[in-house]
């Protein structure tokens, strides 16, 4: 399973998109696009839903997503900046196999983007950034990351490039410690 990680407006979607398409990572089978993200967002929309779900019921769902990520076949990604929201459940699920990718942009971009597009408050925006940082450390504790700051300009062949890396990097320390 590999994690794309971040607040939300910070180039979540970019890698999902770069995963699915370039690197045949299943991020999922249906997607969406609307203004605010033309090239689609690349959140899988059960996992979404759900991730909605448990956040709105308040109870943590672990069988719940733990059956629907059971039914994925690897390689597969997820990608919902609410996975950050929901760190008691993933950090149950997720296990040393797991490759997480976590994208930073600058806070300000991030608030600037969040307020242009969805109109929420600066509070508001400040307030979820930082309980997503937060749920980003918590799933970040025993465990290594690609980290891509989205406040400098790349092309999606460096990213492409980037993310190939990684992944070769982790199989073959996997293959090798076996």
């Amino acid at each position: 399973m590999i994690l794309v990680l971040g607040t939300g407006r910070s180039g979540t979607s970019t890698i999902a998109r770069l995963l699915h398409e370039n690197l045949k990572i299943n991020m999922g089978s249906r997607f969406r696009s609307d203004e605010t993200n033309p090239q689609g967002f690349y959140e899988d929309l059960e996992i979404k839903n759900l991730n909605i779900e448990l956040l709105e019921d308040g109870r943590w769902g672990k069988e719940k997503i733990h059956n629907l990520l059971a039914l994925k076949k690897e390689p597969f990604g997820i990608k919902d900046p609410r996975v950050c929201n929901l760190w008691q459940v993933y950090k149950q699920i997720i296990n040393k196999d797991t490759k997480i990718i976590v994208t930073i942009r600058d806070a300000n971009q991030v608030i600037r983007s969040m307020i242009r597009w969805y109109n929420w408050s600066e509070v508001y925006c400040r307030n979820l950034i930082a309980a997503r940082l937060f749920g980003i450390n918590q799933l970040l504790i025993g465990k290594s990351a690609l980290l891509i700051d989205f406040s400098i300009k790349r092309k999606d062949e460096e990213l492409t490039q980037l993310l190939s890396n990684f992944l070769r990097k982790n199989n073959e320390d996997k293959s090798s410690s076996n």
